[in-house]
């Protein structure tokens, strides 16, 4: 998910934070990236994963669940449900004024939970 990632925050002209030298495949080195937010539409959510992790868009939320547009997600770029309880934090580029914006509240649908990206 990292390279997807990477390759997103490019493409807006966004730089990846004060720490160019810092590894961006790493997922947990996202949480130097930008500036600290809460889970907001388009915000950069990191996820714990063993001693690894998972990094992800918030498209949106349930009760239990981040729905997270990310790569790596059954071997695919998709929108997968991600628990809450995994969030290490959320951040959002420097570049940009943060978004105001609630998540909005989705249902599970089609959606499926993943606790293992590959």
């Amino acid at each position: 998910m990292a390279q997807f990632s990477v390759k997103i925050i490019r493409l807006t002209g966004s730089v990846l934070g004060e720490n160019q030298h810092t590894n961006p495949y790493w997922a947990r080195n996202w949480l130097l990236f930008g500036q600290e937010t809460k889970p907001v539409p388009g915000a950069v959510l990191i996820f714990e994963r063993g001693s690894g992790g998972h990094v992800g868009f918030a498209v949106g939320q349930d009760d239990t669940h981040f729905f997270v547009l990310g790569g790596n997600q059954s071997d695919a770029v998709t929108i997968a449900r991600v628990a809450k309880s995994r969030l290490l934090g959320a951040r959002w580029p420097a570049t940009f004024p943060p978004r105001l914006l609630r998540l909005p509240t989705m249902k599970p649908g089609e959606f499926l939970a993943t606790t293992n990206e590959i």
